[in-house]
């Protein structure tokens, strides 16, 4: 079983101008998974989470 923060799958395209949300409005036009982290990552938890976006 696997867990994730957030998962996000928009129905439409969100029509926004990108000062309106800056970074997020452009991660949120497409599917993605958001993984929230208090320390620097390691190269396999990079691994582990691109594993989960393709196992969905």
């Amino acid at each position: 079983m696997r867990k994730i923060d957030v998962f996000l799958t928009p129905q439409k395209p969100v029509l926004t101008t990108p000062n309106t949300l800056g970074l997020l409005s452009k991660l949120a036009q497409t599917s993605c998974l958001f993984e929230f982290l208090r320390n620097p990552v390691e190269t396999y938890q990079i691994q582990e989470y691109i594993s989960k976006l393709f196992g969905l």
